[in-house]
């Protein structure tokens, strides 16, 4: 049923183009213009033949009759239920309209339009006050600032404005309120269960928390709920609350109604709200208006709803019997049909519209479209073209009411269903079929996967067309794979290449899989050993080494923030290293990120950095940075140390660089050539000049600096000065001990003295300002391991650090962070995840705990002790697990889901608890990529992650 008011535009009704035109022509724009024109008028408009005429009586006529016949004329445009989170405009109170203040053309107006009381022009506006006769703007302007007036005092007071996330709410409900625009109670003072069930994600149970925070504000504040507020003038009448009741729920307004119920007031003085209304029921006027709103109101239930579910949305006080009345009045006229106890709404389907066409030919190209002959065919049968063919499909379509089909234009729009898919999912006949293809727009289409995350598209068919969705996918051991190549390789890889294999050994691990499966001998699925290495190569599930081997690394569920930010390649100007440096110089970190050797570390690198980085990859293991100079390197290195043997350099340039000592010695040495002499390389290192060297050792008064800040000081001073004096002649001379790329003073034995000195004088080290300076340097990184180790310091924050010194001062010694240890291990058991939070959560305490410090001391003590405990940092915070492997993301979230008793957690739950039970933010979108990638299931319909495809199997 298409349902129009007196303003819609004329291009909503089913016109010919020739009457559209004329229409147009003689300045007739909407539906009310149309129903007002004086019928014998019609034949006097230009170009309007007869058949014109009759089509326009013919139309109008539907319009007003309007019960059934694909059109009809509705007060307002009727509302779906549920409805929006936008509430409808609020009755005004029973006011006489004498006693309103209005003027007496404005009177005289209004009731010539039937409005008796204030009330009954709740819903006017200015547009349709201008179309009553007789009544003009500035009549019309009073009458509206009259009803603004009163809108304004009758308003209902609102909620106050407490922030939403200051509600006590769970992370679910504040994402759903937040994603509907909500920031404070005070937006929600109009909500309904009915119009927070409307908003996206937000399922019963959320939306049920969300009302009762608000129904106790309401109680707080003496403020009604919005289906309780009352207009003020209520006079206790029973007819008026029915009238009241009826004019919400059907398109007749309040007056008509109090007319239409005066005679069953008379017939029943004594009748309460219960019996009049089920006496109005029985007025022909008020029945089928009330058929009517029933239907728009099936309207929003795709798949039907129950007769208990549909009386909710009738009017307060009606009856069940009342109801099943209506229902079997509409039953009786084939508007509605009844299926597992549930009232739909019936559109005629696409073969029966067609069957009914009065134009022989129109009935017979449709019909024939929809059986699946094609253009050609069935214009060489007409004698007539291609095109001509749509053209009268168009115009044969151009009058259709809704059809049954029509529930799945949207997702046929957008999805690319074969007829196979398409009949497999819905269980559709193939005239279904063809008329989508008929209406089908040209777009691009996505793959039918993408469908099961559309919230467009409602449930039941989501679930439907998971039978076409998953005919392409095969299950293993509980896990739903993807029926291709490249989702059996990523399965293959997960499951069979956990640690390092060859080409070759992953090429027979695949085979075995495949064979399983049965599909050995299939030739889609066989892998060309060289092409699809060049795949595995670019994935983001695997990290190569030498000589063609790889293993399983789920880059996806990893942070690489602190990993890059530590490294911080981008500080490094014009220089060639190999990821063996930064391997070498950052120990700690690779084994928290499980990086087994410097090849793992080059390929995990260039797969994680932006590509618009300053650095580039050349060939495995070397790194470059800018536009470096390799011979500079070379002599810039020499300078430092010589005189040395070429094997001493050698080792310096390996420890400097990163480049293997061998590879240096035959390869890098070229450029220096004519300073080896039996095997030891000398050079003349220039000496400063006298003043030169009072100056720079008047600026160098601290115990540390990198080579690069003493370059860039000289430079400041001595902008005419020569680079090369900066050597390590001249800086022993300044009274600093040399290093590859930095200096101690000579005050130190050696780095690590110095290092350690610089960890542990002070009982709080604040490390946050400097570390820039020092965290590529291996020998501070190993003092500081080694100092964490033995307990001599405790990082209490990030880069902050206090010593034991300053505990014992507080009565703790090293035994008493031993026993922290010790206690944590009894209190969990082997294969446990768990953080600080979740510990104390659980009713873990210690001594340790009145300290007072930071979780992060408490974990600090916990990654010292890798016999027992295992970690990785995520989400802000350290996650530890009782087990000596490294901790995946994928094995902790299935932990999480084995431990529900049903195998199965909502999403939001999921993150929720992540959150509040261990202290670990997560976006969701990373949450599901990773269960999405794992051998859990992610039922992308329901928002819900299942420990396998077949515990969702049992749920479903």
């Amino acid at each position: 049923m298409l349902y129009l008011t007196r303003e819609d535009s004329i291009e909503l009704l089913p016109l010919s183009i020739r009457v559209y035109n004329c229409l147009r022509r003689a300045n007739i724009a909407t539906v009310g213009q149309l129903l007002d024109y004086p019928p014998d008028a019609w034949p006097d408009i230009r170009n309007m033949g007869a058949k014109s005429v009759d089509e326009i009586l013919a139309l109008t006529a539907r319009i007003r009759a309007g019960d059934g016949d694909g059109v009809a004329l509705a007060a307002s445009k009727p509302k779906p239920v549920p409805e929006s989170t936008q509430p409808p405009p609020p009755l005004l109170p029973d006011i006489p309209v004498q006693e309103l203040g209005l003027s007496v053309r404005a009177i005289n107006c209004l009731e010539s339009m039937g409005a008796r009381t204030a009330a009954d022009l709740s819903g006017a506006t200015l547009e349709s006050l201008l179309e009553i006769e007789n009544m003009g703007m500035k009549t019309a302007a009073q009458i509206m600032e009259k009803l603004d007036a009163l809108r304004r005092e009758f308003a209902p007071p609102r909620l106050p404005d407490i922030p939403v996330r200051e509600l006590e709410l769970s992370v679910r409900a504040i994402n759903c309120l937040e994603s509907m625009g909500a920031r404070t109670a005070a937006d929600l003072s109009d909500a309904t269960l009915e119009s927070l069930l409307a908003v996206e994600n937000m399922g019963r149970k959320t939306a049920a928390q969300i009302m009762e925070k608000l129904d106790a504000l309401r109680r707080e504040s003496a403020f009604p709920g919005p289906e309780k507020a009352a207009p003020s003038g209520e006079t206790g009448e029973p007819l008026y609350a029915v009238a009241k009741n009826l004019a919400a729920f059907t398109s007749l307004s309040q007056g008509d109604l109090l007319r239409l119920l005066a005679p069953c007031r008379e017939a029943s003085p004594g009748a309460g709200e219960a019996e009049l209304l089920d006496t109005a029921f029985q007025q022909g006027a008020i029945r089928r208006e009330a058929r009517r709103a029933i239907l728009r109101q099936l309207e929003a239930y795709e798949e039907g709803v129950s007769p208990e579910e549909l009386l909710r949305h009738m009017p307060a006080g009606t009856s069940l019997q009342t109801l099943k009345l209506l229902l079997g009045d509409l039953l009786r006229r084939e508007q509605i049909t009844l299926r597992y106890n549930c009232v739909c709404r019936r559109w005629p389907t696409a073969l029966e519209f067609a069957e009914r066409i009065s134009d022989q030919r129109h009935r017979d190209v449709l019909l024939s479209r929809l059986r699946g002959e094609t253009l050609e065919e069935i214009g060489q049968r007409h004698g007539v073209g291609r095109e001509r063919v749509r053209q009268i499909m168009r115009k044969a379509l151009a009058v259709r009411p809704r059809l049954y089909e029509d529930r799945y234009q949207y997702l046929f729009n957008r999805y690319n269903f074969s007829m196979e898919e398409f009949q497999l999912a819905f269980d559709e006949p193939e005239e279904t079929y063809h008329y989508l293809e008929i209406e089908r727009p040209r777009m691009d289409q996505k793959p039918i996967q993408d469908l099961l995350a559309d919230e467009n598209v409602p449930v039941s068919l989501r679930r439907k067309a998971e039978r076409a969705v998953y005919r392409q996918y095969v299950t293993i051991d509980g896990v739903r794979v993807r029926k291709n190549r490249s989702g059996l390789v990523h399965y293959t890889v997960r499951t069979r290449c956990q640690n390092t294999v060859s080409m070759e050994e992953f090429l027979q691990q695949y085979q075995d899989v495949l064979d399983s499966l049965g599909l050995g001998e299939e030739p889609s699925f066989a892998i060309n050993s060289r092409s699809y290495e060049n795949k595995l190569l670019a994935s983001s599930y695997v990290l190569w080494n030498l000589r063609k081997r790889f293993r399983y690394y789920p880059i996806a569920e990893r942070d690489f923030a602190p990993l890059l930010e530590t490294l911080d390649l981008e500080q490094y100007e014009d220089l060639e290293i190999t990821s063996l440096k930064l391997f070498r110089d950052h120990p700690e970190l690779m084994e928290e990120y499980d990086i087994r050797n410097e090849y793992e570390l080059y390929n995990l690198l260039k797969k994680i950095l932006p590509q618009d980085s300053r650095v580039r990859f050349k060939k495995m293991p070397t790194i470059v940075i800018g536009e470096p100079d390799r011979d500079r390197q070379v002599l810039d290195l020499l300078q430092q140390y010589a005189p040395i043997s070429n094997t001493d350099l050698a080792q310096r340039y390996e420890e400097a660089y990163g480049a293997k000592s061998a590879t240096v010695l035959g390869s890098y040495f070229a450029c220096i050539d004519p300073y080896l002499h039996d095997g030891v390389y000398r050079i003349d290192q220039p000496a400063l000049p006298e003043e030169e060297e009072r100056r720079m050792a008047a600026l160098l008064t601290e115990d540390f600096y990198l080579t690069a800040e003493i370059r860039r000081i000289y430079r400041q001073e001595f902008p005419n000065g020569s680079p090369g004096n900066i050597n390590s002649f001249t800086l022993k001379g300044l009274g600093f001990r040399t290093y590859t790329d930095y200096v101690v003073s000579a005050r130190y034995s050696n780095a690590a003295d110095y290092f350690r000195r610089l960890l542990t004088e002070r009982d709080i080290s604040d490390m946050t300002q400097e570390n820039h300076r020092y965290k590529g340097i291996s020998a501070y990184s190993s003092e500081l391991a080694d100092l964490k180790a033995r307990r001599e310091i405790v990082e209490f924050l990030p880069l902050q650090y206090i010593s034991l010194r300053r505990l014992q001062s507080a009565g703790v010694d090293a035994g008493d962070l031993e026993d922290y240890c010790a206690a944590v291990c009894a209190f969990t058991r082997s294969g446990q995840y768990f953080t600080v939070a979740s510990l104390r959560r659980e009713g873990f305490a210690h001594p340790l705990d009145d300290l007072g410090f930071d979780e992060w001391f408490y974990s600090s003590l916990l990654a010292e002790d890798p016999d027992r405990f295992t970690y990785r940092r995520m989400g802000g915070t350290r996650l530890f697990c009782r087990v000596r492997e490294a901790i995946q993301l994928s094995d902790f979230l299935r932990y999480l889901v084995e431990a529900e008793p049903s195998g199965r957690i909502d999403i939001y739950e999921f993150q929720e608890t992540l959150e509040r039970q261990y202290g670990i933010s997560m976006p969701l979108h990373k949450l599901t990529d990773v269960i999405q990638n794992s051998e859990m299931y992610y039922d992308t319909i329901m928002k819900a992650a299942y420990i396998d495809y077949d515990t969702y199997l049992e749920e479903i």
